[in-house]
């Protein structure tokens, strides 16, 4: 049963690896190409107040931003676009969380007023004052009590990870997903209220508060709810491309089910590099090319090789099964 499941998440995921992520009521895109502009089309780029650029988790270099949580920020202006209080939404990023430093990390804050009235997308950090979980996804949209949502598959330090929250504002229901794997789901109200404030990513609005250590990378922000393939189409973002320059290279690996090493096939291409990621996306294995890789030392399940020309330059992708 267990190789059964194992198989069942590889084919899905394979299932849509060559689609390109949505653009359907795309409002905020932050890819991160060694700038902090919006590619959405909606112009809401960020200013950037500290963090320096760092590699992504697919080892592109300048394609992240790293925050130092001391007192990085970055700031968009307010616009209706933003507010998300009266549509359905997803929120979809890319995280790397250096320390748990404080008992909040904030992502995404945009609350502002008496009950601090907006949304704050954040992650759980040590000692919090209501015992939530340290590597804890939340959300929380505030006034009155400040009604929450926290993922239950915890976040570990120096690791990539996806973090998407949904909400469907018909029916009121939220849910995270987790690495590509649906965590929670509950009922939550709409972010409350039409706050004209600023968003902030990094950090709370308040000077000083909730400030994030660790990186962030190609941050979404849709005013639809994300389906399944549509997360999962995120989720694969940049392990396949389409290019036809990545169509006509040919790489190719054997066996596609091993129980110890695999041989790797390259023509026209000098491949400098590889890395191993689990189906979380983490990069498990990262040496120099060689044309037999060992695959002894990984646990049984479907993984994704990656090869990198001169550079670190992303290439191509293949996936495989471990026995």
């Amino acid at each position: 049963m267990k190789n059964f499941t194992l198989l069942a998440l590889f084919l899905f995921s394979l299932q849509f690896v060559a689609a390109q992520p949505t653009t359907d009521g795309l409002v905020l895109w932050l890819p991160f190409n060694g700038n902090a502009n919006d590619e959405s089309n909606s112009n809401h780029s960020a200013s950037v107040y500290g963090p320096e650029l760092v590699p992504d988790r697919h080892g592109n270099s300048e394609a992240a931003y790293r925050f130092d949580g001391v007192d990085d920020y970055m700031l968009i202006p307010d616009h209706t676009d933003l507010r998300l209080s009266q549509t359905s939404f997803t929120i979809s990023l890319w995280a790397n969380i250096d320390a748990f430093d404080e008992w909040t990390h904030a992502f995404l804050c945009k609350r502002y007023g008496p009950g601090n009235l907006g949304y704050m997308f954040q992650i759980i950090g040590a000692n919090h004052p209501a015992n939530l979980e340290t590597g804890s996804a939340n959300m929380v949209v505030s006034g009155g009590t400040d009604p929450y949502i926290g993922a239950t598959n915890l976040l570990n330090t120096n690791e990539w990870h996806h973090l998407v929250y949904c909400f469907d504002h018909t029916t009121n229901l939220a849910q995270f997903f987790i690495d590509n794997l649906p965590d929670v789901q509950a009922s939550m109200p709409p972010p409350s209220g039409e706050i004209a404030e600023d968003l902030y990513i990094g950090k709370d609005i308040y000077t000083g508060y909730f400030l994030l250590n660790g990186a962030l990378d190609d941050i979404r922000i849709y005013r639809k709810k994300l389906d399944r393939a549509e997360i999962n189409e995120l989720f694969n973002e940049g392990l396949n491309p389409t290019t036809e320059l990545a169509k006509n290279i040919n790489i190719s690996i054997q066996p596609n089910l091993t129980s110890d090493f695999i041989n790797v096939f390259a023509e026209s291409i000098e491949i400098q590099s590889f890395a191993i990621h689990d189906i979380s996306g983490r990069i498990l294995q990262k040496a120099e090319f060689s044309n037999k890789i060992d695959c002894r030392q990984l646990p049984s399940g479907s993984y994704t090789i990656s090869f990198f020309s001169k550079q670190d330059k992303f290439i191509k992708s293949e996936k495989f099964i471990k026995s």
